[in-house]
């Protein structure tokens, strides 16, 4: 397959869904020979900032001279996003699209042969991904791989790996169909990455945080690191935004614990990692008149994090809220937490059957009394927003990280290619 079939061989394994449960990914790294075991391994759980720190934990350990793959979950403008790879003291950049096409062309035959078995089925279109990732890290003989959780922890497809520390930035209510509907329900399910011997860090806040003490004790993790709310980092990120600082604490925590177990990492290299850390999607700035802000926040606390970050960099501009989510998000809590920044609102769906209806969104601005336009295109309803956003004003897109990738044409290049092309 070239890169494009295997895109399009990916896309058929989503009618496969989105399935809690290890048989499948056990049964591909077995028939692969275990990819998963040829390195040393960091896992990030957490409802919000898992994306964040993986980036500045992989950072920092390039700049520290290791070589360093890094997995994604979801990526934003390109899949390749998902499987980075960075050279030591360099950048991270996407895998080429030769090797992507290449190794899933080797995977899928061992993917077909798994499906066959009945009692398990066929991998999903994220297990698969994850397998490659994997398949990828062990052939560039990578030292470690900072691995971010897709859902949950306990039965998400990367937590094959056998962590040395094992992240759980924090707990909200998220994916509550999936997790349970409970804060200490989704912290049990998060602190299923927590394995015997390794390092916990967390940022979490009862009653969360008893549930990740509890199974740390129980497992046996050899170490446990809270980061309390409000602390300030050491060294400064380089991602904007004032919720990348608790963020950043919590990936140098990761390094600390690191470094307890006997890795060496320079303080030079801590400050030198988090300032170069890069990340699409997350209060990424994309400079022009008006400048426009491009955040994936698709829950309550995220959302509260973006409106945070908003008054404190934007607090006398006029905002245009261009917003789109999927149905199985709390738009109630989102909205509340967004809509009140807005001058205007423009309504759009994410082009995905499980998109929530513009009119929903519309409702809630009528609640709130906030002007809304429904426009159901992306990129329509983004030209509408630079139509009528002044040029010192900003507009937000927000309220997905498919609604993002859907406008990677309309923002043009510079958005749309945060990392290095190889």
């Amino acid at each position: 397959m070239d890169f494009a079939g295997s895109v399009a061989y990916l896309t058929t394994l989503r009618a496969f869904g989105w399935r809690l449960d290890l048989s499948r990914m056990q049964a591909l790294c077995q028939r692969l020979g275990h990819p998963e075991r040829a390195f040393r391994v960091v896992h990030v759980a957490g409802t919000n900032g898992k994306g964040s720190v993986t980036a500045m934990t992989a950072s920092v350990l390039a700049y520290a001279g290791y070589r360093v793959g890094s997995y994604f979950s979801p990526y934003v403008f390109n899949v390749r996003e998902r499987v980075m790879l960075a050279e030591p003291g360099q950048a991270p950049e996407m895998i080429p699209e030769d090797d992507f096409a290449r190794l899933m062309t080797v995977l899928r035959e061992h993917v077909e042969a798994v499906a066959s078995d009945e009692s398990i089925g066929c991998p999903t279109e994220f297990e698969v991904k994850t397998a490659l990732a994997l398949m990828y890290y062990r052939e560039k003989a990578v030292d470690w791989a900072v691995l971010e959780v897709g859902l949950g922890g306990r039965l998400d497809a990367t937590n094959v790996v056998d962590a040395e520390v094992a992240v759980i930035t924090n707990i909200g209510l998220d994916h509550t169909d999936r997790l349970g509907d409970t804060l200490e329900a989704i912290a049990g399910e998060k602190a299923g990455i927590i394995k015997p011997g390794c390092s916990v860090v967390t940022g979490a806040v009862e009653p969360a945080l008893e549930v990740i003490l509890e199974t740390a004790e129980r497992v046996g993790a050899s170490s446990f690191t809270l980061v309390p709310p409000g602390i300030t980092p050491r060294h400064t990120p380089g991602l904007p935004g004032a919720y990348q600082r608790i963020n950043a604490a919590v990936a140098e925590a990761v390094v600390f614990a690191l470094c307890d177990r006997g890795v060496h990492v320079r303080d030079s290299a801590v400050a030198e990692g988090l300032a170069l850390a890069r990340l699409p999607g997350r209060f990424q700035i994309v400079d022009g008149d008006p400048v426009v802000i491009l955040d994936g926040a698709h829950n309550t606390e995220a959302a509260e994090a973006l409106a945070t970050a908003m008054r404190e960099r934007y607090p006398d501009q006029s905002i245009t809220l261009v917003f789109g989510m999927m149905a199985r998000h709390n738009l109630t809590g989102v909205a509340n937490a967004l809509f009140p920044l807005a001058s205007r609102v423009v309504a759009t769906q994410p082009d995905d059957p499980g998109a929530l209806p513009v009119d929903r969104i519309a409702d809630d601005c009528a609640r709130m009394g906030v002007p809304c336009t429904s426009i159901h295109s992306p990129a329509e309803a983004f030209a509408e927003a630079l139509r009528i956003t002044p040029a010192e004003g900003v507009i937000v897109v927000t309220g997905s990280f498919y609604l993002l990738g859907d406008l990677k044409d309309a923002l043009g290049t510079a958005a749309a290619r945060p990392y290095n092309e190889t």
